[in-house]
């Protein structure tokens, strides 16, 4: 029969056993938290896309529903007017009445900038186009660093004269591959459009 100190031997680890455990997490660790990292900056990339074109998209579908109403997307700093990242908002102004909001601004998660090509804001008709006269394609560039957009650090929606937003397509070839082209497949390789 063994004794009490024997089975308490034998319920613990040895500190050569609990080393190489840690030894084994640490590396594991070195190796997962640049990937998880490059995992939440893409998400947080696509994220503020998806916002972005979904509020276009609600502005355009909301003036094509009523004509009677004023739709556009504004950014509500009027002091950068080219850079959206304190958010936008989608009003609705009636023929009479009171403005309507129907998105608050979303904030931009901080490192993350927002710059246009065009500095007002963005509004539709009943046909669901731009009202701007002669318009040109408008570009927004979401950026992880404004300063260095690099490979796969860098978003862009681009909305049609005709009112249709969409994200541009990522290169995936050559020199540009990991950046977004317009549709004319040049690359947009500034965060300032």
């Amino acid at each position: 029969m063994p004794s009490r100190i024997s089975q308490a031997r034998m319920r613990g680890l040895t500190l050569v056993e609990l080393l190489v455990v840690i030894a084994i997490a640490a590396v594991l660790a070195v190796i997962a938290v640049p990937s998880l990292r490059s995992t939440l900056q893409t998400n947080q990339l696509d994220t503020v896309s998806n916002q972005l074109v979904a509020a276009l998209a609600t502005a355009r579908s909301e003036a094509v529903r009523a004509p009677d109403l004023t739709v556009q997307v504004a950014n509500p700093s009027a002091a950068t007017p080219k850079q959206w990242s304190n958010g936008w908002a989608t009003t609705a102004q009636p023929l009479a009445g009171p403005q309507l909001n129907l998105q608050a601004p979303l904030p931009v998660p901080g490192q993350l900038s927002v710059n246009s090509n065009w500095p007002g804001p963005i509004g539709f008709d009943a046909m669901g186009r731009l009202v701007l006269a002669n318009p040109p394609p408008l570009i927004f560039v979401i950026c992880l660093d404004p300063a260095q957009p690099t490979v796969n650090q860098s978003r862009a929606v681009i909305v049609s004269a005709s009112g249709r937003a969409s994200i541009a397509h990522i290169g995936k070839a050559g020199a540009n591959q990991g950046i977004p082209v317009d549709d004319t497949n040049a690359p947009i390789l500034t965060c300032s459009p």
